[in-house]
C-alpha cells in the first residue's frame, strides 16, 4: 500500500517528511468537516421502474503516487475483483438474478499530472494518465495488444489477469498528488453537445456533463478515448483503491515548488489547507449519479484508509471518528496521521473525501461500500467487502436501490 522510496527519503527533506509516521503521537487537526463533506439534501430521485441486466462494468482506480507501490494496489484490487467475478459467474450463487453473462473491466490511475506547471513537486508536467483506460503497450504481449486494444477487458480469467499485470503506467511511479475522484469523473463522463446536454442516452435525464481543466471534456461516449465504457444498460461499478486522501483540484499550481519554496517540508499537507484548494465533494456525488439513468444501477466501493475496527452503522458515524479527521501526526512532523496499517506494517491515511462521496451516493439511493485498505484481502476466507459488493451488484442488476 503506502511504501516510501528510501533513496528519495535520503535525498530530499520533503519525501523524508512524508515518510516519518509515528503511530502513537498526539494528533492535531488541520481540517475537520467543512467543505470536505457533502450537503446530501435533494440528491435522491426516482427514475421510474428499472429492469434487470446481465451486464456489469467495473472500473478499478488505483493510486500511482511516487512514494507508493501501484503494483501492490492494482494486485490487491484485482484479487478483490477476481473473487467477486468468480462469485458472479457461478449460477447457483446468483440463482435469484441469474448469472452475469458479460463483465467488462477497465483500469485507470489517479495521476493527472501537473498540467502547465513545470516545477511540480514530484509531479511531471502534462496530463499524467489523464483518466484514460490503461492499455497493454508492451510489444512482447501481442495477445494482449490484439485482444484488448481499447483497454476494455472482457472477463476471461487467465488472459485478463496476465494482461492487467502488464498494463502501461501501473509499474511506474506517477504524481505525488493523486486525484482519484477527478480521474474517475474524467474517465466516465461523456462529452457534452454544443448546448451543454448529454451526448449519450445512458445518463440521468437532467444530466449535464462536467467541464474539466483547460476546457477539456470527458473521455466516455462517442469518439472519446474510453468509448464503449461504460455500456448503456450495465451496472456501473467503481472500485477506488487509495492509501491517501484524494487531492482533486482545479489549481495545478498547488503542486509548484517555486510557489511553495518555504513550505517544501510540508508538501504532504499542501492538499489539506484552508481554504480547501480541492473540488467540492458535491462535484463527484452529482457527477457519478448522473452516469446512470437510475441510482440503483450505480455501485461505488472505496478501499481506503479507515480505522481498523470501524463498524459502518452510518457514514456520519464513520466520518465523526477522530481518526477520520485530517490531522498531522504531531507538532514538527509534517505528514497526515496514519489511520491504519496492514499485516506488513504498511500505512494508510484517512480517506475522508472518498468516504464523504460514498455518504452522498448512499443518501441518493446508489450502492456505496467502504472497506479498509488495510484489511487482509489475500486471506482464504472471502473478505467482507467482497460479500458486500456481491450483494450490491446483485441488487443493482435487479434495479433495486440501496
Amino acid at each position: 500500500m503506502y511504501r516510501f522510496a528510501l533513496e528519495g527519503m535520503r535525498a530530499t527533506p520533503g519525501i523524508l517528511a512524508l515518510g516519518v509516521l509515528i503511530g502513537c503521537a498526539d494528533r492535531h487537526a488541520i481540517v475537520d468537516g467543512g467543505p470536505h463533506d457533502a450537503n446530501i439534501d435533494g440528491w435522491r430521485y426516482d427514475s421510474g421502474p428499472v429492469g434487470s441486466t446481465d451486464r456489469v462494468d467495473i472500473l478499478i482506480v488505483v493510486d500511482a503516487e511516487r512514494g507508493g507501490s501501484t503494483v501492490d494496489q492494482s494486485g490487491q484490487a484485482m484479487w478483490v475483483v477476481g473473487r467477486l467475478e468468480q462469485r458472479l459467474l457461478i449460477t447457483d450463487q446468483v440463482a435469484d438474478g441469474g448469472p452475469v453473462l458479460s463483465i467488462h473491466i477497465g483500469v485507470i490511475t489517479g495521476d493527472l499530472g501537473s498540467a502547465e506547471v513545470t516545477d511540480g513537486w514530484f509531479c511531471e508536467p502534462g496530463l499524467g494518465d489523464d483518466g484514460i483506460l490503461a492499455r497493454v503497450l508492451d510489444p512482447s504481449r501481442p495477445d494482449c495488444l490484439a485482444r484488448y486494444p481499447s483497454g476494455i477487458f472482457d472477463y476471461d480469467a487467465p488472459v485478463v489477469d496476465r494482461c492487467i499485470e502488464d498494463l502501461d503506467g501501473l509499474r511506474r511511479r506517477g504524481c505525488l498528488f493523486q486525484q482519484e475522484l477527478e480521474a474517475t469523473l474524467l474517465a466516465l463522463s461523456p462529452a457534452p453537445r454544443p448546448d451543454g446536454t448529454s451526448s449519450v442516452t445512458w445518463t440521468r435525464d437532467d444530466y449535464q456533463p462536467p467541464q474539466f481543466a483547460d476546457g477539456r471534456t470527458g473521455h466516455a461516449g462517442p469518439g472519446g478515448a474510453n468509448e464503449g465504457f461504460p455500456r448503456p444498460d450495465s451496472v456501473l461499478v467503481i472500485v477506488l483503491v487509495a492509501p491517501q486522501d484524494d487531492c482533486s483540484t482545479p489549481d495545478s499550481h498547488l503542486f509548484s515548488m517555486s510557489e511553495h519554496i518555504d513550505q517544501l517540508d510540508q508538501a504532504a499537507l499542501w492538499c489539506h489547507r484552508e481554504p480547501d484548494p480541492r473540488y467540492p465533494i458535491e462535484r463527484y456525488v452529482e457527477g457519478f449519479l448522473g452516469l446512470r439513468r437510475s441510482p440503483s444501477r450505480l455501485v461505488v466501493a472505496g478501499l481506503v484508509g479507515v480505522p481498523p475496527d470501524y463498524a459502518l452503522d452510518s457514514y456520519d458515524q464513520l466520518l465523526a471518528d477522530p481518526l477520520m479527521a485530517e490531522t498531522v501526526e504531531q507538532p514538527g512532523v509534517n505528514a497526515p496521521a496514519v489511520v491504519c496499517a496492514d499485516l506488513l506494517g504498511e500505512h494508510a491515511f484517512a480517506g475522508r473525501r472518498v468516504v464523504s462521496v460514498l455518504a452522498g451516493l448512499d443518501a441518493a439511493g446508489a450502492h456505496a461500500i467502504v472497506g479498509s485498505i488495510c484489511e487482509d484481502y489475500i486471506s482464504p476466507d472471502l473478505p467482507p467487502v467482497v460479500l458486500r459488493l456481491f450483494d450490491a451488484i446483485q441488487a443493482a442488476r435487479r434495479g433495486r436501490a440501496s
